[in-house]
């Protein structure tokens, strides 16, 4: 299971949006409704905002959607690889096929499946799902989506459907400014070696459900949840098509192990950026909270539930310093934003990490990936 990076609970401004650390503003550019940086980008504008424009009650959402491409989506298009995340205020978008839709349009890839992804979510519909669905009392550490996968997407979309009662914040952080805030020992530890990963797939078994029902979901998914099949060969397919070395087996899980690098290099700005689950899959009682610590090790007295672990590529142990070196960049990048229903926010995923502050009462997000 993932040891979910700590919550960020900063205080918001009028927009909805706070910043730990984030120094002092700079001046920015207003353009089109959109906002534009003058370069360095915007501390106090991460991500950039753009406002909802003239429409009507009687608008139909995917309208409102396609005017919004025709006038912004170049700016948009340009904006997100530059800054990482661009954030659309009262959309007035609900449905999940408008959001497959808008992605498509605005990427011009056509969405895709969450296939070898170990968060918890449920797809809602086509190649929209669920935010990751863990307790609230868990924060959800910030990480790119799928970086462990050689399929990781390029976007993400995320649709806001209801908040919750307190708390829920979306955080964000700049993983070029994450890198650089490093020390750079630790970075060229993992860059010289990189990060492998060691999952665990289990099979339906009574142990799972039982410790997964307690835990609202922590402990793992089975394969076939993992890459939604019962087909054991179409699943190791799947498996091997995200760069995966399947290993052997001696029960009804899937065992499998990927070594990736530590950091990735935009194809467009040339940049680079942390990219990886390192910090994510250790179990840390300060990042995660000891209610969730103590699950995770108890999970942990059965080693066919220790579902997935990140280690150097070789193998080696990645030390705790070098862990905490990661949280505390992480932490001093984190951007905290309140999704309200029908707001919608860009990611590029090879620039902006995400997460989530712990909340308590219904807090519904959807996503598209693409």
């Amino acid at each position: 299971m993932e040891a979910y990076g700590a919550a960020v609970e900063p205080s918001r401004d009028e927009a909805g949006m706070s910043r730990r650390d984030a120094g002092p503003a700079r001046q920015c550019d207003v353009t089109g409704g959109i906002v534009l940086p003058i370069e360095p980008p915007c501390p106090a504008r991460f991500p950039l905002v753009l406002d909802r424009g003239a429409r009507t009650n009687a608008d139909a959402p995917r309208e409102v959607l396609g005017r919004l491409l025709e006038r912004d989506g170049e700016t948009i298009r340009s904006a997100l690889p530059r800054h990482g995340a661009v954030l659309l205020r009262e959309t007035g978008v609900t449905e999940p096929d408008d959001l497959e839709w808008f992605l498509a349009e605005l990427t011009g890839s056509s969405p895709s499946a969450y296939d070898g992804g170990v968060s918890p979510r449920r797809r809602v519909a086509g190649r929209v799902y669920t935010s990751t669905e863990l307790p609230g009392h868990i924060p959800l550490g910030l990480h790119n989506e799928l970086s462990y996968s050689s399929k990781y997407p390029s976007s993400l979309a995320f649709l806001g459907r209801s908040r919750a009662t307190s708390g829920g914040e979306t955080l964000l952080a700049n993983g070029r400014a994450v890198l650089a805030g490093i020390d750079r020992e630790v970075v060229s530890a993992f860059e010289r070696r990189g990060v492998r990963y060691d999952f665990t797939y289990p099979g339906r078994n009574r142990m799972l459900e039982t410790l997964n029902r307690v835990s609202g979901g922590l402990v793992g998914k089975t394969w076939m949840e993992v890459f939604e099949t019962d087909d054991r060969a179409l699943a190791e397919e799947r498996c091997r098509r995200a760069g995966f070395e399947v290993d052997p087996s001696d029960g009804e899980g899937i065992r499998a192990h990927v070594v990736r690098p530590a950091t990735i290099t935009h194809p467009q700005t040339g940049e680079k950026a942390w990219f990886n689950h390192a910090h994510v899959f250790e179990p840390n009682p300060q990042a995660s909270g000891w209610a969730a610590y103590a699950e995770t090790k108890v999970a942990y007295l059965w080693p066919s539930l220790h579902l997935h672990a990140a280690t150097y590529g070789d193998g080696s142990r990645i030390p705790r310093r070098a862990l905490d070196a990661v949280g505390r960049a992480i932490a001093r990048e984190t951007v905290s934003i309140l999704l309200e229903p029908t707001d919608l926010l860009l990611i590029d995923n090879l620039v902006c990490m995400h997460g989530r502050a712990r909340f308590r009462g219904p807090r519904k997000v959807l996503v598209a990936m693409a």
